[in-house]
This record gives structure tokens, C-alpha cells and sequence, in this order.
């Protein structure tokens, strides 16, 4: 499980990195475009599968194991860009039943968004630590 989420924190780090990389080149930018109409969708996956290993991670971690706490940590990290990049399909299926949490859950996605690009580095970072923290323990 851990490979799975090491390689999705690289990828959708990219995803974050990738307009601020691909200003100047406009094939790229193109392809980028087209990929973005499906953001919503790939944000709902990555935290579908943020919440499905921090729910089979939870039960093994120890205080004294730093490579389980890296991949907490990564995987807490794709929960949060996953809610980024899928509120716009989240709010108009889920949240839109309820005021509240449809407050809540905008309130929590301003305060996110402008820390988009920090937490795609993040989850490059904490992605490259675990895999370290892996092959050396």
C-alpha cells in the first residue's frame, strides 16, 4: 500500500506543480488544459484513496516508527489536495444537502487553496522521505 501512495503523492504533487513549471511551452500547457476538466474527478479519487489507507494504516502505528509517521503524514497531505481539487464536485453532490457543512467545508476549502502549491511540494517532500525512511529501516 505504501508504494500506491508514494507514487500517487509524486503524481498529484506534479499535478499542483505543473502550471507553474509549463508557462512557456504551449503543447504542454495544451495537454495540461485538457487534463484539468477532470480535476474534480481525480481530486474525489485521491481522497477516496487518502481515506482508505489512513484507515488501514491507523491501526499500525506506533509512536517509535517513523516510517508509518511519514506515511500518516503523506497521506494526510493528499487528503487535503484531494479536497482541493474535488470541492467543486463534493459541494454539488454532498455538501449541498446541508448549510452547515456546506459552510464549514468552504470556509475549510479558502483557507486551503492558496496553500495549493505548498502542499503539492509536500507531498513530493514527505513522498521522498517515506520511501528513504522504507529502505533504510
Amino acid at each position: 500500500m505504501y508504494i500506491a501512495v508514494i507514487v500517487v503523492a509524486i503524481v498529484l504533487g506534479a499535478f499542483i506543480l505543473a502550471p507553474r513549471f509549463l508557462d512557456d511551452k504551449d503543447d504542454a500547457r495544451a495537454l495540461l488544459e485538457k487534463i484539468s476538466t477532470f480535476k474534480g474527478i481525480i481530486g474525489l479519487v485521491v481522497l477516496v484513496f487518502s481515506i482508505m489507507a489512513l484507515v488501514s494504516l491507523i491501526g499500525a502505528i506506533s509512536l517509535y516508527d517513523l516510517f508509518r509517521i511519514s506515511l500518516l503524514l503523506t497521506i494526510i497531505d493528499m487528503a487535503a489536495l484531494g479536497f482541493v481539487l474535488g470541492f467543486g464536485l463534493l459541494s454539488g453532490e454532498v455538501l449541498s444537502k446541508s448549510e452547515n457543512a456546506s459552510a464549514k467545508a468552504e470556509d475549510l476549502r479558502e483557507k486551503l487553496q492558496p496553500r495549493q502549491e505548498i502542499l503539492g511540494m509536500l507531498a513530493i517532500g514527505l513522498a521522498v522521505l517515506t520511501s528513504v525512511l522504507h529502505a533504510v529501516m
